[in-house]
């Protein structure tokens, strides 16, 4: 596409990765940062597979995107929007359900120390996850659960009364589950507060007229939505946003945010976060930070927080989330996982002759016809055969075999001799008898 002029507004140009900003940048001017493969050898640490391990150069890259960023920093607006973490315990029958799915998980993960996991466990691991979030809200909302205890509605409950005293202040509230957010509304239905629905499964023109009750209805102070109305929301007449639950990707609870701080927004807002103690939603309380430490350093020129981002990898960064995890499992750390040998064939002969000892005649790494994958060929001395007993030439080591039996490297095997049957002379008596016969009859 070929203009004077090229401009991008967007509100996340970084939410997991450096590159994410190079896709950006490069549609502005692409002789700015050049083509991929020099941006990712310029910023990126490669491992001996040729896989990116770690960040380089972010102060570089910085001074390079700087002439074509316009940015307002969080600190020209973080006196306004001040983020309140609210931890709560969970009950002991949500704990005795939530330590029942984490052992699923910590089996899950302990296959994945092992071996790569296959896309079946991965899909359950997914569901496993999103199930102890779930039950860190209630484990009601999960189907066929019983338990009913959810601590966050009353924190919750405690949040409202306070914020709602003041006749003129407005709420959103965020949950990515919807049977959390139908609790909210249950409390708001039964202290005779007004509300907006707004989830995925409200029709389109049904959700605009929820959000234009919001707006107008003074009697409308509790917006209660999922995820669905975190983006594309104009929401300033709320000053109190309420996070049920945290995502794993800052940019997406900046959103949620933003639905409230935006512009035209006269009152400050203030920003409640709720998290479980000692569960998965504390790790993802420094999962989250460590996204926005690369933001951060990057797009708002924060050297603490260059010096302090480390690239994790989709994969790694998910085992990772999983180690923190089994971190504060009541069973005990978990074992920590060797680094292969350089030599994989050489270790297991060195261990094969310290097991078996003497019963160990010979062990060598050799390849199959028609396999390229290597195997290991052991010899072992038969435990029923006497220890004086001649051994034979194609089971013996060659430097044990007797000098005769022995062949330099390079020499061909020779061809063992054989003997031939004896031949029948013409001259006997049954060879003349035969040629007399046979003249006769003629």
């Amino acid at each position: 596409m070929k203009s004077r002029y090229a401009f991008v507004l967007t509100g996340t140009p970084i939410e997991n990765r450096s590159d994410e900003l190079y896709s950006i940048v490069d549609f502005l001017d692409p002789s700015l940062l050049g083509p991929l493969f020099r941006f990712n050898r310029e910023f990126y640490q490669f491992d001996d597979k040729g896989r990116p391990a770690e960040y380089q150069n972010l102060a570089t890259l910085r001074e390079r995107v700087k002439p074509v960023l316009l940015r307002r920093r969080k600190h020209h607006v973080e006196t306004e929007l001040p983020d309140r973490n609210h931890f709560v315990k969970l009950t002991k029958p949500m704990q005795a359900e939530y330590d029942e799915v984490k052992l699923q998980v910590s089996q899950i993960l302990q296959k994945s120390l092992r071996r790569p996991l296959t896309k079946k466990e991965q899909e359950l691991l997914m569901i496993l996850l999103a199930m102890m979030r779930m039950i860190c809200d209630s484990p009601s909302i999960i189907k066929n659960r019983e338990c009913q205890d959810c601590p966050k509605l009353d924190e919750i409950a405690r949040v409202l009364d306070e914020a709602l005293s003041e006749p003129d202040v407005k709420v959103i509230t965020f949950s990515e589950w919807e049977g959390m957010l139908k609790k909210v509304r249950d409390w708001a239905d039964h202290h005779s507060v007004g509300h907006a629905w707004h989830t995925g499964s409200i029709p389109q023109q049904k959700r605009r007229g929820e959000i234009l009750a919001f707006r107008n209805d003074p009697a409308c102070r509790l917006f209660l939505s999922t995820d669905s109305g975190g983006v594309g929301l104009n929401l300033q007449n709320a000053s109190v946003v309420i996070n049920c639950d945290l995502p794993w990707n800052p940019a997406k609870l900046e959103q949620r945010i933003a639905r409230a701080w935006r512009k035209h927004q006269t009152r400050p807002v203030t920003v409640v976060n709720l998290v479980a103690e000692n569960t998965i939603e504390s790790v993802m309380l420094s999962t989250l930070a460590n996204k926005t430490q690369l933001s951060q350093g990057v797009l708002d020129g924060s050297d603490e927080s260059l010096s302090q981002t480390k690239l994790k990898r989709g994969a790694d960064a998910h085992l990772a989330r999983l180690k923190q995890f089994l971190n504060i499992t009541p069973t005990g750390q978990p074992a920590e996982r060797k680094a292969p040998p350089a030599d994989p064939a050489l270790r297991f002969a060195e261990r094969a002759a310290a097991i078996l000892g003497n019963s160990l005649i010979h062990s060598q790494e050799a390849l199959l016809p028609g396999d390229a994958t290597p195997v290991l060929i052991t010899v072992l001395r038969d435990p029923a055969r006497p220890a004086n007993a001649r051994p034979h030439p194609r089971t013996t080591p060659a430097h044990r075999r007797p000098q005769s039996l022995r062949r330099q490297k390079g020499e061909s095997r020779p061809t063992p001799h054989r003997r031939r049957p004896p031949r029948r002379s013409r001259n006997t008596p049954e060879r003349r008898g035969e040629s007399t016969e046979r003249g006769r009859g003629d």
